[in-house]
């Protein structure tokens, strides 16, 4: 009898398959970013800096929180790595246009 219980447990030890965790759902990133509940997210910048935000919502809040990304202490070298990765895209003339929203996003910051 001992033998049939064995061959039983290991039988169900092998059988089912453990169960695997379902995936985070992805996100949305066809649709435009809302804007915060204050309002426009882009309200105060400069024009020049309205239209690079755009753009830094199109390339890099894709993959990242908008505040992750804005804050970002990568350096001019380390994000045009980052920026040239496969899937993101980014031409040189964009990186540049990140680049410079980033230092005036950092700028914005250390002045409050």
């Amino acid at each position: 009898m001992l033998p049939i219980v064995i061959a039983a447990a290991l039988r169900l030890s092998v059988a089912a398959p453990p169960a695997r965790a379902a995936e985070p759902p992805r996100r949305d990133t066809t649709r435009a970013a809302a804007p915060s509940a204050q309002g426009d997210a882009t309200a105060g910048y400069p024009p020049e800096h309205r239209a690079r935000y755009v753009l830094f919502q199109k390339k890099c809040v894709k993959c990242h929180s908008e505040s992750v990304a804005a804050s970002s202490p990568l350096t001019p070298v380390q994000l045009k790595r980052h920026l040239k990765r496969p899937g993101v895209g980014a031409s040189n003339e964009q990186l540049q246009a990140i680049s410079e929203l980033l230092k005036f996003l950092a700028a914005r910051r250390s002045s409050r």
